[in-house]
């Protein structure tokens, strides 16, 4: 699992506290999985967290989800394969909560006032779905502290992501760091605009060829564009497929050994600014590519990469250091189940 994105996606956090309670019947016993700190991670906790991690995986799939009780009740592979990332998923909040103290973020009377509203909302939702909070607790095997902590960490782990992202903290690049990242994105970075369009149906079948052609045609259309001037932009909006999937200024940046289509890196490697490629079959579809002037705004966004790597880094160190991946004792767990 991408650590940094568990960081930064703050509102599926949300979604999960105020997702519809799961019904499966776990262990009622108050057994410590892990402790951080002399705070003991309960079964309960556990089975709450996969609680509101399933109900939201079935808000996003709706019936092409296999049931939450049928990943818990039978010994399906996919059942303990979200075990693994529930149980992952809980180290790396840990993990994430210990990189906080590191920068001063910890535990405070707001989180505890913003996990009194996350639970409030949480409850009225259960209300309204015919099923009670007490109900809700007995059928999951916890209790009502494992929910309190889990929305005092979601408050937490939000104010902890804030903070690691608005001044950078201790792993925003140095003076020096900058200079590199600068120099590197001068002279390996690219930034090309294009326009592409499908060769194959949405069941991967290839296009007939009367499809095809109007795809080579759109392209073509495309590319006279680029050539003759046209605003890049609009030219983009006319002829692209993926067009309205993407935002303004419809631009992409990136290093040529980033690249692994090979036709698309054998169009684009020798390009000069402004040069426009030939149509090309690449393994996404059939592509025409404008190179394009770097923007030096966008030195910015491979800052925040760099800052992006250099927190993965230090969160996936603090959640081996943890060394809470009791293997044995947590598969013994699994049989509870």
């Amino acid at each position: 699992m991408n650590r940094t994105k568990r960081i930064l996606a703050l509102s599926l956090i949300l979604c999960l506290l105020l997702g519809c309670a799961a019904g499966f019947t776990a262990c009622s016993s108050a057994k410590v999985l892990f402790t951080v700190d002399g705070v003991g991670v309960t079964d309960g906790y556990f089975s709450f967290y996969m609680s509101q991690y399933l109900s939201a995986m079935a808000s996003d799939l709706g019936d092409n989800m296999i049931s939450s009780s049928d990943m818990i009740d039978e010994s399906t592979t996919a059942g303990d394969y979200v075990k693994d990332i529930i149980y992952e998923s809980i180290v790396n909040d840990y993990a994430t909560i210990a990189l906080g103290e590191e920068i001063g973020v910890t535990m405070s009377s707001k989180d505890y006032e913003t996990a009194e509203t996350y639970k409030t909302a949480y409850i009225a939702q259960l209300e309204a779905a015919g099923t009670s909070y007490k109900q809700m607790i007995k059928n999951l095997g916890c209790t009502n502290t494992d929910v309190e902590l889990f929305c005092r960490n979601a408050s937490l782990l939000s104010r902890i992501s804030e903070a690691l992202y608005a001044d950078g903290s201790t792993y925003y690049p140095s003076e020096s760091e900058i200079e590199n990242i600068t120099k590197d994105f001068h002279e390996n970075y690219i930034c090309i605009t294009y326009v592409i369009q499908s060769v194959t149906d949405t069941t991967g079948a290839v296009l007939n060829d009367t499809e095809l052609q109007l795809s080579r045609d759109r392209c073509t259309a495309a590319r006279e564009g680029f050539l003759k001037g046209d605003d890049d932009e609009k030219v983009v909006q006319d002829y692209s497929e993926d067009a309205s999937g993407r935002e303004s200024p419809y631009t992409i940046y990136f290093t040529l050994d980033s690249i692994t289509d090979e036709v698309l890196l054998k169009g684009i490697r020798n390009l000069k600014i402004g040069d426009v490629t030939d149509i090309m079959e690449t393994s996404n579809g059939m592509m025409v590519a404008k190179r394009l002037p770097l923007d030096d705004k966008q030195i910015d966004t491979v800052i925040l990469d760099y800052m992006s790597k250099n927190i993965e880094s230090r969160t996936q160190m603090l959640a081996d250091g943890l060394a809470i991946y009791q293997t044995a004792e947590y598969s013994e767990y699994y049989l509870q189940f």
